[in-house]
């Protein structure tokens, strides 16, 4: 028997895999551990592990595993953490944090899409944390884990002397503690997912510039001015972030220099293939907008990227990324 925990990248979900197991082992004597988000990992990860027993640990379901579980009715767990946490939990240095903005906002995007009728049982870190107990207790209960209160209070507790505890306070610390600007950084990338996970209503996001990344030098980050001189090439790219389905309008704000004028540029958007595309030429000197409305369905799980490109040699001329917003629409 398997058993599914969804929940995002960070301690809280680690926590919750852990109890699904033990509690697992206790009914079936054997209960791996199998990382996986589609239904080929699921099984590459049985057959190499050599089991059909355990808690399948999903960070970023894809559609096809989704429908899976609605279809069959299955039970699961969401763990339901604060986004901003499992950043902090990534790391808390700027480049860390925006490494772990892209993988934390897509696994917000795949739970968001989570169909949440009868099979999901949703825990939450901050609830958790108050009462371990009462949250192995209810997890135990949803997914039909017979033990007893005993026992389960003994799984927490071994699991906390093992350094598997909740610690909801120090991850608000330890989030807290992340500088400002990576911390709006990522306050812009997930504040509407915190929003969705709070009141069920979705509200804007926003991708700022340090998640993008030189087209000709994919390592570096496009923090600041690109300069468009010489040949006609990829300038941006980024920021490879997978967004909740649904109907949403895509806003790119550039800005251009006055000798960028003169040129013309092509803005692309992809995701497992290309989406939208335009031509643009900036008018004057500062910001432009580019908008792209997108329809994106629910099996979907394709991270979106965002190209801009040069059209023809330059000899002088820089330009940047300001922000992407993406707004709900309905």
């Amino acid at each position: 028997m398997l058993y599914f925990v969804i929940g995002l990248p960070g301690r809280f979900a680690e926590w919750c895999d852990a109890v699904v197991a033990q509690l697992a082992r206790r009914a079936q004597g054997a209960a791996a551990v199998l990382a996986a988000d589609t239904l080929p990992d699921l099984a590459a990860s049985a057959i190499r592990t050599g089991t059909s027993h355990g808690v399948v640990a999903c960070r970023r379901p894809d559609g096809r595993l989704r429908d899976a579980l609605a279809e069959r009715g299955r039970r699961f767990i969401i763990a339901l953490d604060d986004p901003r946490h499992a950043v902090a939990d990534l790391g808390g240095e700027a480049a860390q944090v925006a490494d772990a903005i892209p993988v934390v906002a897509s696994s917000c995007a795949a739970i968001a899409s989570c169909d949440r009728g009868a099979g999901a049982g949703i825990v939450r870190a901050a609830e958790a944390a108050a009462d371990p107990v009462a949250a192995a207790n209810a997890i135990a209960g949803h997914l039909e884990l017979a033990a007893e209160p005993a026992q389960i209070a003994g799984i927490v507790g071994a699991l906390a002397e093992q350094g598997l505890g909740i610690d909801f306070a120090g991850a608000a610390a330890r989030w807290e503690a992340v500088a400002p600007d990576p911390r709006a950084w990522a306050e812009g990338a997930l504040a509407g997912y915190v929003n969705y996970f709070d009141s069920g209503t979705l509200t804007p996001l926003s991708w700022a510039r340090e998640l993008f990344f030189l087209g000709d030098r994919p390592a570096e980050r496009a923090a600041w001015i690109i300069d468009i001189t010489g040949r006609a090439r990829c300038l941006l790219q980024g920021p490879g972030i997978m967004v909740a389905a649904g109907a949403w309008l895509m806003t790119i704000k550039l800005l251009f220099s006055r000798e960028a004028t003169e040129h013309e540029f092509l803005v692309e958007l992809i995701a497992d293939r290309p989406l939208a595309a335009t031509t643009v030429k900036p008018e004057r000197e500062g910001g432009l907008e580019v908008n792209f409305p997108l329809a994106l369905e629910a099996a979907a799980n394709h991270p979106l990227t965002i190209r801009l490109s040069s059209r023809r040699a330059a000899f002088d001329g820089a330009c940047a990324m300001d922000v992407t917003l993406l707004t709900p629409q309905g």
